[in-house]
């Protein structure tokens, strides 16, 4: 008895226990054919906040990556609204890399979506100016926006490279 006392005490000390799960913070990286199109896209038609701009120069990156450094290359980081409904949140990061001299191969555009495709989401508070710059850089809607009973707005739009996003603005909430 003594032994299966001393087991299930080890089995409940604070040492052993499952701990909390890590923080996860999003972050989101894009590899880009075209850098200044896709900066129009990302900085200018959907708002994101630019926070880096920089040629990529170091070994340990180029590794992490999976190219060789014979390769040029230039990473552009965006940060999102670091609020959401008022009250402060970890903001998601969405990088763009664009790989160069030689450039990488592009994938086909395929019309559908397929298993395995990555489709991001965004939300916005300001859907008619998000529209609307879409519009005037030429941007292709998959889905055109439509409004819910409910009152939410979305849509899904191709960014420069294909990459399917689902833009929404709920209602306002109290």
């Amino acid at each position: 008895m003594f032994r299966t006392l001393m087991v299930l005490f080890a089995l409940l000390s604070p040492s052993t226990q499952a701990a909390e799960p890590a923080t996860i913070y999003p972050r989101t990286l894009l590899i880009v054919s075209d850098m200044e199109a896709s900066k129009r896209f990302y900085g200018y038609a959907l708002g994101l906040k630019l926070t880096r701009d920089a040629p990529i120069a170091d070994a340990v990156t180029w590794k992490h990556l999976g190219i060789a450094d014979t390769h040029a290359a230039r990473i552009v980081v965006y940060d999102t609204a670091e609020t959401l409904y008022g009250k402060p949140r970890e903001s998601a990061v969405i990088a763009l890399l664009q790989v160069s001299d030689p450039p990488l191969p592009r994938r086909p555009r395929a019309a559908n979506l397929m298993a395995g495709d990555a489709v991001m989401a965004l939300r916005t508070d300001d859907i008619d100016t998000v529209i609307a710059r879409l519009k005037e850089i030429g941007a292709i809607f998959a889905v055109e926006p439509v409004r819910t009973p409910d009152g939410l707005i979305e849509m899904a739009v191709l960014d420069p490279d294909g990459v399917r996003m689902q833009i929404n603005q709920r209602p306002d909430r109290e």
